[in-house]
């Protein structure tokens, strides 16, 4: 089994916020399960994650 992940599009950077789409597929030995989620996380000031969100639903998820 692997797991292969790719950005959908340029990541978005506001201040110190950033936003982006992405792709993971995984080789389940049955097939691929994708998902599709949207992160959004906010740095500290040394550059380090504070706070991380993801946004998908059902229609972002599935066997290929």
């Amino acid at each position: 089994m692997g797991v292969v992940g790719s950005l959908e599009s340029e990541i978005r950077v506001a201040g110190n916020e950033v936003a982006f789409a992405f792709t993971m597929n995984f080789d389940t030995g049955k097939g691929i399960f994708s998902t599709r989620p949207i992160d959004v996380m906010t740095f500290n000031d040394e550059g380090k994650i504070t706070t991380m969100r993801a946004f998908w639903g059902p229609v972002n998820q599935g066997m290929e």
